[in-house]
């Protein structure tokens, strides 16, 4: 599985939101239509869903749905030193990026390919802390209904 994005700086920093907000790992989830990212904190109050659609993807290469966890902290750093187009390969047990001659990776864990893991509706769960859409991917942070009570 390939995938290429265009403006690496804007997952950065949705990634740079998700792991300050909820945490150091993270789920991926790759589908037909795009990839899915979702984190929650440790005590179960504060989610995170960030979706980027095949349409907002330079390139997307899909296979069956496949799903991994990554660290984030692990990630970022990798990261780091890119700028502009990024292209991140699916490989047996890590997740490739590069973009001309620099080269980066980090391990994943696979994921239980079957689970789908749930949509998140503010009305339903609470109100959207970040809703960042309008930069091709879309963020939201939502407190629980456990943490209203």
């Amino acid at each position: 599985m390939k995938f290429k994005i265009k403006n690496i700086d804007v997952l950065k920093v949705q990634l740079t939101k998700i792991r300050d907000a909820v945490g150091e790992f993270a789920a991926i989830r790759f589908k037909e239509n795009g990839i899915k990212i979702m984190a929650m904190d440790s005590s179960g109050v504060l989610a995170s869903q960030l979706f980027i659609s095949k349409e907002n993807l330079v390139r997307y290469t899909h296979e069956p749905i496949k799903n991994i966890a990554v660290n984030l902290y692990a990630m970022l750093d990798a990261l780091e030193t890119f700028e502009g187009d990024v292209e991140f390969a699916l490989n047996k047990d890590s997740l490739s990026f590069s973009a001309g001659n620099k080269k980066s990776n980090i391990d994943f864990m696979e994921l239980d390919s079957d689970y789908d893991y749930p949509e998140f509706k503010p009305f339903d769960y609470g109100p959207i802390i970040i809703n960042s859409g309008q930069t091709g991917v879309d963020l939201r942070l939502i407190t629980l209904p456990s943490a209203r009570q």
